[in-house]
């Protein structure tokens, strides 16, 4: 973990250790992981869209910090499904209500401080960056998303992987994959967004910050609207 925190390259490092460990290539379990992984990287959620921001604004270091918060959120619903805790889903589903609540405000508020931000500010933030507030951080609001529950649960069917629920071995080898294909995805965006990154001039990086400020907001919205359905009439 520490060397985690030191050298935000490590991803690769991790790819480059799984290479020279054949014997995990030949599970179709490792595979299975590693697509999931990619799925579960695209950019499709405000988390996503938030660790964009932070390589785009504070450059590849902050990000992948960030998509090791995320994997650590991951990695724990994915092994409340894959060991078959079945009480400790039943609680998250039934706190969903109140986690999207709580994620939706803390949405409107980044968002609000990236559409409002003013250059001056930006440049500040842009040295007050720390990777342990960017790993906690993005953790924290991802496992406000007890819903991925279901979601790997889903996942967990699609790929066959239901009868596996409770196997120690299978399951570590899957989350293995799901890690490595998680990193992968991330790790090759951050080399892209890190040299787009470079081309543009502070004013474009203010520009950005703004759009994906305003998809956050709106996103905190919906979370919201969502969080006062499930809390009004629970199921």
């Amino acid at each position: 973990m520490l060397s985690l925190v030191r050298n935000p390259d490590v991803c690769r490092d991790f790819l480059f250790v799984l290479v020279y460990n054949r014997s995990i290539f030949m599970d179709i379990t490792f595979w299975k992981g590693v697509f999931m992984g990619i799925l579960i990287a695209l950019p499709t959620g405000p988390v996503s869209f938030l660790i964009i921001r932070r390589m785009y604004l504070f450059g590849i270091r902050s990000g992948m910090y960030s998509v090791y918060g995320s994997m650590i959120s991951d990695a724990f619903y994915a092994a409340v499904v894959g060991f078959g805790l079945r009480k400790i889903q039943h609680f998250l589903i039934g706190i969903s209500g109140y986690a999207e609540l709580i994620a939706g405000i803390a949405l409107l508020a980044i968002g609000y401080k990236a559409i409002t931000e003013k250059h001056a500010d930006l440049e500040q933030d842009l040295k007050k960056n720390h990777p342990v507030k960017d790993i906690v951080s993005i953790s924290f609001l991802n496992l406000l998303n007890p819903t991925l529950v279901l979601s790997f649960g889903a996942i967990f069917i699609a790929l066959g992987m239901g009868k596996f629920v409770g196997d120690p071995k299978l399951i570590a080898t899957f989350l293995i994959g799901i890690s490595s294909g998680t990193l992968l995805f991330w790790y090759l965006l951050g080399r892209w967004i890190e040299k787009m990154r470079k081309k543009n001039q502070m004013e474009a990086v203010g520009k950005v910050n703004r759009v994906i400020g305003v998809i956050l907001f709106a996103a905190g919205i919906i979370l919201l609207l969502l969080a006062a359905v499930h809390i009004i009439f629970p199921k």
